[in-house]
């Protein structure tokens, strides 16, 4: 088992890293077109509403 420490270190090392990962996909995008930034947002969008929509739907599933 870890101890509390080494469970934050571990935290923090890893939103280090992902912060580091989203700074580089920011540059990326920020390089796109405007035409597939705004297709990129859209699909990113649309992924998580449906994302959303299963998580709602599965939710209800367990009450029947």
């Amino acid at each position: 088992m870890k101890s509390i420490q080494e469970e934050k270190y571990e935290y923090d090392k890893f939103v280090i890293e992902l912060s580091h990962k989203i700074q580089e996909i920011q540059k990326d995008f920020n390089n796109l077109s405007d035409e597939n930034r705004n297709r990129l947002e859209n699909d990113v969008m649309r992924a998580f509403m449906l994302k959303g929509i299963v998580g709602v739907s599965e939710y209800f599933n367990q009450w029947r």
